[in-house]
């Protein structure tokens, strides 16, 4: 018995066995996995060449029974074993250490600084013993068809260059089944400089105060170019798009699905959202701070690109400047067309006030220029066909009723919004005050210069002195201490304090000019630097729209 498909005792994965039978007449054959199996003459019939398939893994058997022209048995033989394997190994892993000495693990796809890395992989399970493995360890490249080492382990040299590298084996049986390639990326980091961005630039719109780009498409796609070759994981992974604001100004926070690919050739990310965007939202296109270049460094700082999309015109729309205080509120169709509104600081040369009273001037970091611009970026201005309402920000910290660096002092009670006409500030009329939110607003019909301006405070009626009466001498703050003297509170911005005797002689006058709401009689001495003595007084209070009067008490 010959077969030109099968040798035996070796092991194949070829399912197609054909064999040659000769030295009879005829024969009888089976094929079985029986080694002691015997063919007999009511089997199949051949007159010498045998065709089959085997249908199983393991070992296979042809018996034939020949027969010489009159049917006499001539004698048996067996012809095997036939081992057949047409499974393929599975390598189940590659582990991979920071030497051969495995005492620190390297994970696949992780950045390490250990440039010896050592790989080891467990022997596959197979029928057909495992003759060896094909490996490779480079940045590209297949691995070869031939068996290139028999032990389950490779030391790589040093690593000269920084980058993703591929450990990737396949093992071969004896049968010749090939198993499918497993790879380890291996991620080594050479350590430098941090990679920069080279523009994160988007190209329409306007780019306003603090770096925001305002009036952008929805349907943009974005772009960020780097100084360095990116490792493409790392950067597809840290790059990605927030919603900030919605159209109606207040603070989210949600991710936007994008299509983020990275084009090593030019360096860059491209960013497209899977929806055009919502109008008048507000967005982030960040690069974190992990996103690392083709040898492993990190960027180590988040790079962010604020911009704001193109308002439509048929909603309700609030914009809200860089210092998260100033807005502006569209009511819907209060302008006849799409586009988007900018808030800045106004920086150029700003008029005074009314020139009879001091207080009524541009308060310091008030003024805003307020525009409006079309989806082509091309300025227009039109008075508004709808309630549009501005709020501009003053701060109160410590809450005394006095607007901060103010100088001459202002009251926040006497606060308005002015616009910058041609002839100088106007009166924005139905100006509100909002102490809890530290802010002025008001209904405006166009856009221009907006700033806050104080004014006089004419208000005497709740003016009054205390303590009555003032015994700074009984040890009992409440009723005044030398220290302390006596006290005038509720005053207007600008008036005269004068003290009289019951009898009509003055004893004090005070003027009080610096426009807060209180005035210290202290120490309490009459014009000649005399202390007041003991007894009852009239103060007087006036200004130009009226005054006040009331009693004292000095008890020493």
């Amino acid at each position: 018995i010959t077969s030109s498909s099968h040798n035996e005792n070796e092991w194949s994965n070829e399912s197609s066995a054909v064999f040659n039978v000769s030295g009879g007449n005829h024969y009888h054959w089976r094929f079985t996995q029986l080694s002691n199996d015997k063919a007999v003459s009511t089997d199949t019939v051949t007159n010498g060449a045998i065709s089959t398939s085997i249908t199983a893994e393991g070992n296979w058997y042809l018996h034939v029974l020949a027969h010489n022209e009159s049917d006499i048995a001539l004698g048996e033989a067996t012809y095997g074993p036939v081992r057949f394997d047409n499974t393929a190994p599975a390598i189940d892993v590659i582990y991979g250490y920071e030497s051969i000495a495995q005492e620190t693990a390297i994970t696949a796809g992780e950045w390490t600084d250990y440039d010896t890395p050592y790989f080891k992989w467990p022997k596959p399970e197979s029928a057909a013993p495992i003759v060896g493995y094909a490996v490779k360890f480079a940045t590209t490249g297949s691995v070869p068809l031939a068996v290139t080492q028999s032990t389950t382990v490779y030391k790589s040299p040093a690593v000269a260059e920084g980058g993703s590298r591929y450990f990737k084996v396949k093992a071969k049986d004896d049968a010749g089944n090939w198993s499918e390639v497993v790879d380890f990326e291996y991620k080594l980091r050479i350590p430098g400089p941090a990679p920069e961005i080279s523009t994160m630039d988007i190209n329409e719109g306007t780019r306003i105060e603090g770096g925001e780009v305002a009036g952008v498409s929805p349907d943009i796609i974005l772009a960020v170019i780097f100084e360095d070759n990116m490792d493409e994981e790392s950067v597809v992974g840290e790059v990605y798009l927030k919603a900030v604001r919605n159209r109606e100004g207040q603070v989210i926070s949600e991710t936007i699905p994008a299509n983020i690919i990275y084009i090593d050739s030019e360096k860059k990310v491209t960013v497209k959202p899977s929806q055009e965007l919502d109008k008048n939202f507000t967005y982030r296109l960040i690069v974190s701070e992990n996103a690392r270049n083709a040898t492993g460094n990190a960027t180590g700082k988040n790079y962010i690109q604020q911009f704001r999309t193109e308002m439509d015109h048929t909603l309700r729309n609030v914009v809200v400047a860089a210092d998260e205080k100033t807005k502006v509120e569209f009511e819907a169709n209060a302008v006849t067309k799409d586009g988007y509104a900018t808030v800045v600081d106004y920086t150029e040369d700003i008029p005074s006030g009314e020139p009879t009273d001091k207080f009524n001037y541009p308060i310091d970091g008030t003024a805003r220029e307020f525009d409006l611009y079309d989806t082509s970026d091309n300025q227009f201005v039109e008075n508004f066909s709808k309630p549009v309402v501005i709020s501009i920000p003053y701060t109160d910290d410590d809450k005394d009723g006095i607007v901060d660096g103010s100088e001459p002092q202002v009251k926040v009670k006497t606060l308005n919004i002015y616009y910058l006409a041609p002839a100088g500030w106007e009166k924005v009329e139905g100006s509100v005050i909002d102490t809890k939110e530290q802010v002025v607003y008001a209904q405006v019909e166009h856009f221009s210069v907006y700033a806050l301006m104080g004014a006089s405070d004419y208000k005497i009626k709740d003016a009054y002195g205390y303590p009555v009466p003032w015994r700074p001498n009984d040890n009992n703050s409440n009723t005044g201490t030398v220290g302390q003297g006596i006290i005038f509170e509720k005053l207007p911005s600008e008036c005269d304090i004068r003290i009289y005797t019951v009898t009509g002689k003055l004893v004090k006058e005070i003027n009080h000019t610096d426009g807060t709401d209180s005035e210290i009689w202290q120490p309490v001495e009459n014009e000649s630097e005399q202390k007041v003595v003991s007894g009852v007084y009239v103060y007087y209070i006036e200004n130009e729209k009226g005054h006040k009067s009331g009693k004292l008490i000095i008890i020493r």
